[in-house]
């Protein structure tokens, strides 16, 4: 066992994609699973919930496995007999529980292998993903093909937490309650879809990396307005709070309102984008002078950064 503390990086479902843990219990209710299950968690974030899914079918705890290699090739380097007890199983199944999958999938797809391997066969392999989208297009077709072929149970409580036929609280209700307007409705500007908001002519709309961009919202009750963006779970979304509400007294940034289970509401301002109301250069400059300047001495780091030259290159 180990009892020494454990550090590890930002988990970026929790941080950057807004992944609730608690969608991968709701996933392996629905799996048919049981007790009868070897439950194997990806590090990092991967073992975690995979600690959900086990919680949730009754099954022992998690055992982890970190693929390794190339990050489109990645390998499972793990000793067989730490599930040697599952293998001689003939009806034991096995879940293979992780974030994603991403470009390639291949720190999936590195367990499945190593369980093919095993003798395992694939109709045993359940996947618990955190989209159905599949691999990305950095995916083999090995990969791909592996893939099509495991059993998958998808943590779609998410998509859920945005649907007003869920039967958990909405998101809607999270930020109606927030800013005390039960009437509250929510506009999806995800996706470049805030282009909508500033621009009349969808010809002028500047690109969008809609693929990458947080999950926000355009939250509305009479005249009243609000942007709902994530801005991460625990920690990561309350110190992002705490900087947007010194942002907001050093008047560089909209008033905030609460953190809502990830998301950080704020005022909306009804401005004008830069390239349809361009201020003079002088004025840029000195204003994005006040706010660097600001940002230096409020919002140091605890880190050096990179020299200038390194910058410069």
């Amino acid at each position: 066992d180990c009892k020494a503390e454990v550090v590890t990086g930002s988990a970026e479902g929790y941080a950057h994609y807004a992944l609730y843990p608690e969608s991968y219990l709701d996933a392996a209710q629905k799996s048919g699973l049981d007790a009868n299950t070897c439950v194997i968690g990806v590090r990092s974030i991967g073992l975690g919930l995979a600690a959900m899914v086990a919680a949730s079918i009754g099954a022992p705890a998690p055992f982890s496995v970190r693929p390794i290699g190339h990050p489109f090739r990645r390998y499972i380097n793990a000793d067989p007999q730490s599930i040697a007890t599952w293998m001689n199983n003939p009806s034991a199944r096995f879940a293979v529980v992780d974030e994603g999958p991403g470009l390639s999938g291949s720190s999936m797809h590195a367990v499945i292998m190593w369980l093919r391997e095993l003798g395992i066969d694939t109709d045993r392999i359940h996947l618990f993903p955190s989209h159905s989208g599949g691999p990305g297009i950095e995916a083999s077709r090995e990969a791909r093909e592996t893939w099509s072929r495991c059993p998958k149970h998808v943590a779609t409580a998410f998509e859920c937490t945005f649907s007003e036929s869920s039967k958990i609280p909405t998101l809607r209700d999270w930020v109606a309650e927030a800013v005390g307007r039960p009437e509250l409705g929510l506009t999806e500007l995800s996706g470049g879809e805030w282009r909508a908001a500033h621009y009349a002519d969808e010809g002028r709309w500047p690109p969008s990396p809609r693929g990458t961009e947080r999950r926000k919202f355009l939250a509305s009750a009479g005249r009243d307005r609000w942007l709902v963006k994530f801005a991460g779970l625990g920690e990561t979304g309350r110190r992002k709070k705490r900087t947007a509400t010194m942002l907001h007294e050093a008047e560089f940034g909209s008033q905030v309102v609460a953190l809502c289970h990830g998301f950080l509401v704020e005022r909306w301002i009804d401005g004008t984008t830069m390239d349809q109301a361009p201020l003079p250069r002088e004025r840029l400059i000195a204003e994005f002078t006040n706010y660097l300047a600001w940002r230096a001495l409020n919002l140091r780091t605890c880190e050096p950064g990179a020299s200038l030259l390194a910058l410069a290159e």
